[in-house]
């Protein structure tokens, strides 16, 4: 059994200027993983992130940060493109750190909260399975495994 943690054990949001630090504590504590949270679309060089683990000796894993603007079955259409574009920045940033699975509520915003009817759930569903489908395929393409986070909090 391989143990990780999440940068966010430490900071958020995780820069590059932390991770040297950070991996070298990780390595020297025992964990074998260092979870990457893909918080932007930039400012984050994946590629040197990749190496660093490596130089100390860790494994990577990455898990999405769902925010509001970032829903894949909100009634707003461009913001499920942008929960869509961000996904796919997320498979992308997983291969290039060397890591098969995304993991996190890759379903909805974190901590949204809504009433529907049976039909509003049933349309909700069938979007997030139309929208999932499309991010798996895309995911498989770059040999990175989708994990969905359920949050009930």
């Amino acid at each position: 059994m391989k143990f990780g943690a999440n940068t966010w054990i430490w900071f958020s949001p995780f820069t590059m200027a932390q991770l040297t630090t950070t991996a070298e504590r990780m390595a020297e504590a025992g964990f074998d993983l260092i979870e990457f949270p893909i918080e932007t679309i930039d400012g984050f060089d994946y590629a040197e992130a990749a190496a660093i683990a490596r130089d100390h000796g860790l494994g990577t894993s990455t898990c999405a940060a769902m925010g509001p603007d970032r829903d894949l079955i909100h009634p707003d259409e461009a913001i499920r493109d942008n929960g869509l574009a961000y996904i796919r920045h997320c498979i992308e940033a997983a291969h290039t750190l060397g890591s098969s699975t995304l993991v996190g509520p890759i379903y909805s915003a974190v901590g949204r909260t809504w009433q529907a009817t049976p039909d509003e759930r049933s349309r909700d569903i069938g979007l997030l399975v139309r929208q999932l489908s499309k991010l798996a395929a895309y995911a498989a393409d770059y040999g990175v495994t989708l994990c969905i986070e359920p949050l009930n909090r």
